[in-house]
């Protein structure tokens, strides 16, 4: 899709979902440091997406007004070539990234915060992968990468979101 850049421009996953789609899942989001160090000195986090929170909610809305608002919607985690999580951090502080963004709009102060506004997302899809270039570091899933995973999709289970994975054959490889 186009990530929603132009709702109307979705045609395509409308006509998915009228076919049946339940679940769409948004590429990709990833984690940025960021110069909000906060008392601990070392760079904080952000998540950024190619997304228009705006865009995406309007869609999301206009699924509702035809009677899909059953839909989940997760953030896709990772990608073909895409980075993995950054080290140093535990996946109770990327987990407070991800919520952060994902609750950005509950924070308007407004006092409007009908189910469809509260969360961006309904959750994130874990695809973490590989890379064409053999020696990328994103080739290998490192065991603080998999702590991560494990920590950050049980802070989100237990704030109610949901949390997929379809790992590849290859991560079971022992």
């Amino acid at each position: 899709s186009n990530n929603c850049a132009d709702p109307a421009a979705m045609s395509k996953v409308t006509d998915a979902v009228k076919e049946g789609v339940n679940v769409l899942i948004w590429a990709f989001v990833g984690f940025e440091l960021s110069s909000n160090s906060g008392d601990s000195g070392r760079p904080g986090l952000e998540l950024a997406g190619p997304f228009d929170v705006g865009s995406l909610m309007e869609y999301k809305k206009s699924l509702g007004a035809m009677g899909y608002g059953d839909v989940v919607h997760l953030a896709a985690l990772g990608g073909w070539n895409g980075p993995h999580l950054p080290p140093g951090f535990s996946g109770g502080e990327l987990y407070g990234a991800f919520a952060a963004y994902n609750s950005q709009l509950r924070s308007g102060g407004d006092g409007d915060t009908d189910a469809a506004d509260e969360y961006i997302w309904d959750g994130f899809d874990w695809d973490l992968e590989g890379h064409d270039d053999a020696r990328s570091p994103t080739n290998e899933l490192t065991i603080e990468c998999l702590d991560q995973m494990v920590e950050m999709s049980a802070a989100a289970k237990a704030d109610g979101l949901l949390v997929s994975m379809a790992p590849p054959e290859s991560y079971l490889d022992t």
